[in-house]
């Protein structure tokens, strides 16, 4: 048992090691896009941390992004890099609270599958490689989840709750559209 659970955790670690730097790279490699640089130039690089008006192209503002594309650039200057690296960190968040969900099936097979499943996806792959919203708000999406699943698991477990909302909460400063999932 205990051997099993041992080679179950080296899989998941190699996998998540290996999808990690997959993103890595694709962040070092890959020309920014349209929207990264839009979301750099026309928010992350202005003086001011709150956008009073919002224009046409505000869509672009992921708050949480945006604030810590700002911390990112100011401690290790502009770069794509630099500019992805919030991103590219919170998959590491994702990877970590996906195998926190699955760990608890019962078969070796099944939580290698689940955590693949949850993970292997290129869209998501993506989001974790760009500077958007998106990755950061998947990986405190997929945290709000387990604390949830904690807190329906536990009879007296109000604070896994109250961490489940409040990941919730930050994972919809990152990209609005998760506000339903807070709702």
């Amino acid at each position: 048992m205990f051997q099993t659970e041992n080679r179950t955790r080296l899989i998941i670690f190699s996998a998540a090691f290996v999808l990690f730097m997959y993103v890595v790279v694709r962040a070092i490699v890959l020309s920014i896009t349209y929207d990264e640089a839009y979301s750099y130039l026309e928010f992350a690089r202005k003086d001011f941390w709150i956008v009073k008006e919002f224009n046409y192209m505000a869509a672009n503002n992921h708050l949480l992004n945006t604030w810590l594309i700002k911390i990112s650039v100011w401690l290790f200057g502009i770069s794509e890099f630099s500019v992805r690296l919030p991103n590219v960190l919170f998959h590491l968040v994702y990877l970590f609270f996906s195998y926190k969900i699955v760990k608890g099936l019962k078969s070796p097979l099944i939580i290698v599958s689940a955590f693949l499943l949850l993970n292997i996806n290129p869209y998501l792959l993506d989001f974790f490689s760009a500077a958007r919203g998106y990755g950061i708000s998947m990986a405190l999406l997929m945290a709000s989840l387990y604390y949830l699943y904690l807190y329906c698991k536990k009879e007296t477990g109000l604070r896994y709750a109250v961490v489940s909302l409040i990941a919730a909460e930050i994972s919809a400063l990152a990209n609005i559209s998760l506000l339903n999932y807070v709702i």
